[in-house]
């Protein structure tokens, strides 16, 4: 081996590596000045041109848009294709996409009957293409056809409120409906009761506003939920009840204590409509089948009979034979009728003959009817003494008929010789009023 060839590499020195960078920026300066002057020819430079031009590649960085846009069948209704047509547009007119992607891409999204048309039209213009798919599938939407697709689309079970309000709004413009009617039909749509009425109940003036409060309803509905959980209720057996039978059977309970004992109670009637145990056979009363009602039964229907004699001609109502029916004996609880007692009601003894009588603590004197006065034998002195009520002190509320005295005995107390009023029938409830006195 030569000496050059074991000569070890050396690393370049400090002013090597200055006169090398100021080289390569006069190299660059010399590459933008040719380029600014293309027909200007530059020196020092190996550049060699050629009358033939050299072939340019096309590269190009497309996007995943796989996803971006559905498949079309052809079986869509004509705003969904309109829909689709446009999308499809809008990503090859934001790509920049050679009219031949365009087409590439449209057969790509398209499937089944869609995807046939394609392929037998064999389109070679983007444009051309576009204009027969509108004619084809893209069809103007008569008016009752538009009102009809509007009264139809409500809220889908667990459809999110948000896809509901724009696809319905889209229905909404496509009539060009004011705002105020626009806001009826999405409320009218809506599949919770609660949330119509809340956001009825607002005021708003736009779309935005519509849509945030059924978005914030939403909200407070979430946030109740977490705090009070929704706990499935459990259905219970309900008991129908049906009159008593004579003669009943009766159902024995035996009870394992320290003593057994046996319990008899009437067996309870349950309903098998509301409460029917695991494992029972479902029986047609029409063909005795099994698996089935007689409601939904495919036989022919048999002829109704008499449940009194078994004939097909007549009804029970209109059956000549006596009834043979056993007679139902209806339990009927007695109900024991009573009034309440009122502690303010005494028996009142005036000279030793009884009246009703009723405590009054507002009243300052004990007042008698004129018929209980005369049968009392009180002797009755004629005059008028007028009588106020709480709250008015200038207008009498009634005057009295005259005064008398009498021994007035309540709950065994007796008042000797009493300072009795006499007032007509009409103005006390009873016989007599005790006062306060």
């Amino acid at each position: 081996m030569s000496d050059k060839d074991n000569k070890e590499p050396r690393a370049p020195t400090y002013i090597e590596l200055y006169n090398l960078v100021n080289s390569l920026r006069d190299e660059i300066v010399t590459l933008r000045q040719s380029s600014a002057a293309p027909n200007s020819s530059v020196s020092n430079t190996s550049v060699t041109n050629t009358d033939k031009p050299a072939a340019s590649i096309d590269y190009r960085l497309l996007p995943d848009v796989s996803d971006s846009v559905s498949e079309f069948i052809g079986h869509e209704t004509s705003t969904v294709a309109d829909d689709w047509v446009t999308s499809v547009e809008g990503m090859a007119s934001v790509n920049a996409w050679p009219e031949r992607y365009c087409l590439q891409y449209m057969r790509s999204k398209m499937t089944g009957a869609a995807r046939n048309w394609f392929i037998s039209e064999q389109f070679n213009d983007w444009n051309i293409a576009l204009q027969r798919f509108r004619s084809t599938f893209v069809t103007e939407s008569r008016l009752t056809d538009k009102w009809h697709d509007l009264d139809n689309r409500i809220q889908n079970k667990d459809e999110p409120t948000v896809d509901y309000f724009y696809s319905k709004l889209a229905l909404c413009k496509a009539l060009s409906l004011p705002f105020s009617e626009v806001r009826d039909h999405l409320l009218e749509g809506l599949r919770s009761q609660e949330q119509s009425d809340w956001v009825a109940s607002r005021t708003h003036s736009n779309v935005s506003e519509l849509l945030a409060d059924f978005r914030d309803w939403e909200r407070r509905r979430d946030r109740r939920r977490l705090h009070f959980p929704s706990v499935p209720q459990q259905a219970s057996a309900r008991t129908n009840v049906r009159p008593a039978v004579p003669h009943a059977p009766a159902t024995t309970t035996k009870v394992s204590d320290s003593k057994a004992s046996t319990i008899e109670s009437p067996a309870p009637v349950t309903n098998p409509k509301l409460s029917r145990p695991p494992g029972t056979v479902i029986q047609c009363y029409n063909c005795r089948g099994q698996g089935h009602i007689s409601r939904d039964c495919p036989k022919p229907q048999r002829p109704k009979k008499c449940t009194n004699c078994a004939s097909s001609e007549h009804r029970r109502a209109h059956c000549p034979l006596p009834s043979s029916r056993v007679n139902l004996a209806m339990r009927v609880d007695e109900l024991a009728f009573t009034t309440s007692r009122n502690p303010f009601s005494k028996p009142v003894l005036i000279n030793d003959r009884q009246f009703t009588g009723l405590i009054d603590t507002g009243c300052s004197s004990v007042l008698v009817r004129e018929s209980a006065a005369r049968t009392g034998g009180l002797v009755i002195q004629s005059r008028s003494t007028p009588l106020y009520t709480v709250g008015d002190v200038q207008l009498p509320r009634v005057n009295t008929v005259g005064e008398a005295s009498a021994d007035v005995t309540v709950d065994g107390v007796v008042a000797s010789d009493h300072f009795i009023l006499v007032v007509a029938d009409c103005e006390i409830p009873v016989d007599v009023l005790i006062g306060r006195t």
